[in-house]
């Protein structure tokens, strides 16, 4: 990348990885092999939540979120889709382990190992944000 003055010059890149200015990058075709991270895999996930039993009147119930899940997240781009409240944030706080491991079965895995007691500092991600502000405008 070249910035002369003030705009700037991508080289381009062609299959192969070669650029046309004369150096070359990595050969390989698979671009998720130049990302460095960790692979996360998850292995009969299984969350539920008690509800209830506030008042001693009221029976205590539990409430499955989540229900057997298993998978693998590659280093790079992942995506986590569903419906209102299929249990997306609550699946991203248990990989985060931001949640009470109360209620919770099954392996998460970091490169295959078990996380670290410490993976709660190590990790995070962006929370939704539910609010907008009326001055917006489709642009902004």
């Amino acid at each position: 990348m070249k910035e002369r003055r003030g705009k700037m010059e991508l080289p381009e890149v062609h299959q192969g990885g070669s650029e046309t200015n004369g150096s070359t990058k990595n050969q390989t075709s698979d671009p998720v092999e130049h990302l460095q991270g960790a692979m996360v895999s998850f292995h009969k996930i299984h969350y539920k939540v008690k509800k209830g039993g506030c008042l001693p009147c009221r029976k205590v119930s539990s409430k499955e979120i989540l229900i057997d899940l298993n998978g693998i997240m590659k280093p790079g781009l992942n995506a986590i889709m569903g419906a209102t409240g299929s249990g997306k944030s609550s699946f991203l706080d248990i990989l985060a382990a931001r949640k009470d491991p109360v209620g919770l079965t099954g392996e998460i895995l970091i490169d295959g190992a078990p996380q670290p007691p410490n993976f709660k500092c190590l990790s995070g991600y962006v929370v939704q944000f539910w609010g907008v502000f009326g001055a917006l405008e489709v642009g902004d």
